[in-house]
């Protein structure tokens, strides 16, 4: 199995909770499935450089002038669509990983996304802190939801928020953030066999089957 995996958050270069999920997560899918790891560098700064986690590193290129907040959060899509439909061509992935919204948009159309949602949902708990970039947050989080073909939440919490809001286009699978071994010990599974990757990929249109890897 190829699995193309994206993210907004360099392991070297933490400000939150995405890089080190994706340098745990993808060291442990690395074990059962070919891999290749793609970072958005979104912003301004001087991005780091490709490492033995990473494999390929992209920044936004703009051609065309964008000026509403809708329309460059767009243009950074394209962006990053075309600078990577070379590499999904040549490396034909089963399944595109979206390690969170920012990394979703480009592959929008895709009928083999699976998508991790994070804390959006949770956080938006009331309407008041609601402004022109969170709107557009919360737009491209309801589409990624809605649109792909599988969903992966943190926490019963996580699940149950997103089966409120969208109760008719997604059923979220609970896919915790750490393991506790013990546990694991205790329904004889080994612990250097960790079942660590879970998705649902649709064969069909209406058809879905639970992938294990082991």
């Amino acid at each position: 199995m190829k699995v193309l995996f994206i993210t907004s958050e360099h392991p070297s270069r933490m400000f939150g909770g995405l890089g080190t999920f994706t340098r745990e997560f993808t060291h442990e899918l690395k074990k059962h499935a070919e891999v290749k790891v793609v970072f958005f560098n979104i912003g301004n700064d001087t991005p780091p450089e490709a490492d033995h986690i990473v494999d390929l590193v992209l920044t936004t290129r703009f051609a065309f002038e964008a000026f509403s907040l809708e329309a460059r959060i767009l243009e950074n899509a394209a962006s990053f669509r075309a600078q990577l439909d070379p590499i999904i061509n040549d490396f034909n992935p089963d399944i595109i990983h979206c390690n969170d919204r920012q990394t979703y948009l480009p592959f929008r159309f895709n009928k083999n996304v699976f998508y991790s949602s994070h804390l959006l949902y949770c956080d938006m708990l009331s309407m008041q802190a609601l402004d022109d970039v969170y709107f557009q947050e919360f737009k491209i989080e309801r589409c990624a939801l809605s649109c792909s073909v599988s969903v992966a939440v943190y926490s019963s919490f996580a699940a149950k928020r997103v089966s409120k809001l969208l109760p008719y286009a997604c059923s979220p699978i609970i896919l915790p953030l750490g393991l506790i071994l013990f546990v694991l010990s205790l329904i004889k599974i080994q612990t250097r066999c960790v079942l660590l990757f879970l998705v649902v990929l649709r064969i069909c249109k209406r058809e879905w089957c639970i992938l294990l890897m082991r």
